[in-house]
């Protein structure tokens, strides 16, 4: 047997992607620390850089608030999908994913208020309201493409809405979050999640086994 050839090492980044990648982490403590409103000197000084090599990299203050975004989110990312596999069930697949990205929501709790902080600083800018938008738009796209990825090739998720899906499942994990941030408890909390799978479970059977047309059968699937 022909042995396989060793997959190629990726590059490793670039010297103006590791000065990204720090200031952005930079960000990301500065507005755990201060906030939406915290300066863009307090976020160079967080990241260890000056001004000039901050304003080099973002042209300004929105651009750094999505590069904090966009790095929260894909811890998101990466612990939804974590250990998921292509042949795990429909409803398991479910589960685990919501599992999961709770279990990151508990060891980033400051990280989330961020998250509400910076969609309520953009949404109050009404000028900025696009970027309050992208920020839920990239928070649903992070689940539909986990989704994807997990459902590829399942018959039973043909015809799947998965942006459907991903809005019904942040708007109970938003729920649960603020709930949870606002007083925790963390026996309660869990109960909550495992009933926002069994309900993301049962309404995605019910449409499954439904026959009747739109709009009593689409909920998370598409008409026929």
């Amino acid at each position: 047997m022909k042995a396989q050839s060793p997959k190629p090492r990726p590059a490793p980044p670039s010297k103006r992607e590791q000065a990204k990648e720090t200031i952005i982490q930079g960000a990301v403590q500065a507005l755990v620390d201060g906030g939406p409103s915290a300066s863009t000197r307090s976020i160079a000084g967080a990241a260890g850089v000056n001004l000039a090599t901050l304003h080099y990299y973002f042209e300004n203050k929105d651009a750094l608030l999505m590069g904090a975004f966009e790095a929260i989110n894909l811890e998101l990312r990466e612990a939804a999908q974590s250990g998921l596999q292509p042949q795990e069930s429909f409803d398991s697949s479910i589960e685990h994913v919501l599992v999961n990205a709770w279990k990151m929501v508990l060891q980033t709790l400051d990280k989330q208020i961020v998250q509400y902080e910076l969609a309520m600083y953009a949404a109050r800018k009404k000028s900025d309201f696009a970027l309050a938008r992208w920020q839920y738009e990239e928070y649903f796209k992070v689940y539909t493409d986990v989704f994807a990825r997990a459902f590829e090739g399942m018959p039973e998720a043909r015809g799947l809405d998965l942006d459907a899906m991903a809005r019904f499942i942040v708007a109970g994990m938003d729920g649960l979050i603020l709930q949870h941030l606002a007083d925790p408890d963390v026996h309660r909390s869990w109960v909550g999640v495992r009933r926002l799978v069994y309900a993301t479970q049962a309404l995605a059977s019910a449409r499954r086994a439904a026959a009747t047309p739109e709009p009593e059968r689409g909920v998370f699937f598409r008409a026929p």
